[in-house]
């Protein structure tokens, strides 16, 4: 978004400084806000996991009938929310199961498939453009 508004090629050195500045700005108080949602909080990122696990189950296990009631200096947050999402979400797996499925009984393979299914979960449910930021 900063490079659309302040691109990295204008037409003089007064605007290439002025759009730098620009954009160095936008960064850092992107970090901040990041660092609050996804480090101080990490809340998000169990709902990611929990959500995730129950995709999979819902996918792969039973459908519930539900009635209508219910930077290179600064620390990665997305990165390290992402990961804890995935174990989140292999932790739920069997939790998810008991609640939604509880006449169900998996083995052990078959659990640690539906647990590797947990990374490809999670990075589909989070935007594209967040993906490119968020690599492992």
């Amino acid at each position: 978004m900063s490079d659309r508004k302040y691109p990295r090629n204008p037409r003089n050195w007064r605007t290439k400084a002025y759009n730098k500045c620009a954009r160095d700005g936008a960064e850092q108080q992107v970090q901040k806000i990041e660092k609050e949602c996804l480090n101080d909080d990490s809340s998000q990122c169990e709902d990611l996991g929990e959500t995730a696990a129950e995709i999979i189950v819902f996918a792969n296990v039973c459908r519930p009938e539900f009635d209508e009631a219910s930077s290179q200096r600064n620390p990665d947050y997305k990165k390290t929310c992402r990961q804890v999402a995935y174990g989140i979400c292999k932790g739920q797996i069997s939790t998810k199961i008991n609640k939604y499925c509880s006449d169900k009984r998996l083995s052990s393979t078959k659990m640690l498939r539906l647990q590797d299914k947990c990374k490809k979960q999670i990075d589909g449910m989070v935007r594209a453009d967040e993906l490119e930021f968020m690599t492992v």
